[in-house]
């Protein structure tokens, strides 16, 4: 029992240690770097959703401060599937997709934060693809996010295609995955699109 603590306790540690260090990274980013990264980054995500995903439903998220602003680069981008978007019930810790009850210009989004407020949000739908944003991910696809578990518990049911998105810099060779973590099937980073097995 003690080793299995033990155990227990250094994958948690080992996946703190790595969170701290990609915020930092993140974080310490300038402005005219994190643009340029956000943008060769997501410059690979629409070409990826373009070759491969092209008419599907597609679920995305409100980038934080410290994850790729993919939304800040998609101008001019059409999508001819439905884009969902996350909203989070705390007293549940679930998640679910909706699409936009209001129409908001991609270009110039609300400032939504990363919860859709129930204004925005319409029906819901289960996304065929859905990007995923990570503070870090092992080159296996397992993914390091804020800890909350929200997209982890989405993941156990989840069929569709997943996208993790992160900065080259935070990429990892492994870390001990946890019995809930999923891995995606695709990871994009600035330096290369990583098709996952």
């Amino acid at each position: 029992m003690q080793v299995c603590l033990a155990m227990n306790n250094a994958i948690v540690d080992r996946k703190i240690e790595i969170r701290t260090r990609a915020k930092k990274y993140a974080r310490g980013l300038g402005i005219e770097e994190k643009k340029n990264l956000d943008h060769q980054i997501t410059s690979k995500l629409f070409s990826l959703l373009i070759e491969k995903f092209a008419h599907q439903n597609l679920g995305v998220y409100w980038p934080l401060r410290d994850e790729v602003d993919w939304l800040r680069h998609a101008q001019g981008w059409q999508w001819s599937g439905a884009i969902s978007f996350p909203s989070f019930e705390e007293k549940t810790n679930t998640m679910e997709f909706h699409r936009l009850k209001k129409e908001v210009d991609l270009n110039n989004p609300p400032q939504l934060g990363s919860n859709l407020s129930f204004e925005f949000r319409s029906e819901v739908i289960v996304p065929d693809v859905l990007l995923i944003p990570g503070l870090s991910f092992s080159e296996s696809g397992f993914r390091i996010g804020r800890g909350g578990g929200y997209f982890d518990r989405y993941l156990e049911n989840y069929s569709g295609t997943t996208i993790g998105i992160c900065y080259a810099k935070n990429m990892v060779d492994s870390f001990e995955p946890e019995s809930w973590d999923r891995p995606v099937n695709y990871i994009i980073n600035e330096n290369n699109t990583i098709g996952v097995k």
